[in-house]
């Protein structure tokens, strides 16, 4: 092998080792996984709608999903195991309890995100 080729290719293993992979992650930890908040109204009037917003997502980004949301109370430790929240429902929403009110804040100021949705069309 004379010197040319032997720069040739290892100027290639370089480029190539360059390129990025696909970052895999252990666990479903790494992937997308909305919630949908339980209230005492029909919180799920619309089963279909995170569905759709996850199969979107998984065709116009990289981003692993997990297609079917969780149904979490907003009382719950176990909502800040996810950091979408999906709050829908129709007609008037009910009134929270001081619990409820204190974990939402404090879930939001932890940096979550909340998608609030009148299903009905009203404002």
């Amino acid at each position: 092998m004379n010197r040319r080729t032997f720069l040739g290719l290892s100027f290639a293993g370089a480029g190539l080792m360059l390129m990025p992979g696909r970052a895999f992650a252990f666990g479903d930890l790494s992937r997308f996984i909305p919630a949908i908040a339980r209230h005492g109204g029909r919180w799920n009037a619309r089963p279909n709608a995170l569905r759709r917003l996850c199969w979107e997502l998984s065709g116009r980004t990289s981003v692993e999903v997990f297609p079917e949301a969780r149904a979490v109370r907003l009382d719950e430790r176990q909502l800040f195991r996810y950091p979408f929240l999906y709050w829908g429902g129709e007609g008037e929403f009910p009134s929270l309890t001081e619990s409820e009110v204190s974990n939402l804040r404090r879930y939001l100021t932890y940096g979550g995100f909340l998608l609030a949705d009148a299903n009905d069309g009203s404002d």
